[in-house]
């Protein structure tokens, strides 16, 4: 994040900062007034009402990564959305990325344990019978 909103400032001098929830009214009235105000000129386009808006943040806002939310605002205010879509989307999958490996990294070594069980319970299911075939002819 430091260093996509330094990318930011030296582009578009815009500063970025993360959403704030604890005013989170107040950012979503400031969202509200950029996403109408950029698609405004859009044939077609209705602005969303208040109310509208509200109900689509509050139900939104669980899943909401703020940082996220105010880079698209201010590609939006900035004129340069698809810039901003596109150094989130890098950012994301950069980040997604070393999840999943440290991910990958936890769970090998609890899958080489299972299938180790599972090899052992198929050895011991196909030894015993013939270890009980072979007791009884002694």
């Amino acid at each position: 994040l430091t260093r996509f909103s330094r990318r930011v400032r030296e582009r578009t001098g815009v500063v970025v900062r993360p959403m704030d929830k604890r005013r989170f009214e107040r950012e979503v009235a400031a969202l509200m007034q950029v996403y109408n105000a950029a698609w405004a000129r859009n044939w077609g386009f209705v602005p969303m009402t208040d109310d509208e808006f509200r109900y689509m943040a509050h139900e939104l806002k669980p899943i909401i990564d703020p940082a996220v939310a105010h880079m698209v605002a201010v590609g939006e205010k900035s004129g340069e959305l698809e810039k901003m879509l596109k150094d989130i989307s890098e950012n994301l999958e950069a980040s997604t990325d070393a999840v999943i490996e440290r991910l990958g990294a936890a769970v090998e070594p609890i899958i080489i344990i299972v299938m180790a069980a599972i090899i052992g319970v198929i050895a011991y299911a196909t030894i015993l019978p013939i270890l009980e075939v072979s007791a009884g002819e002694f």
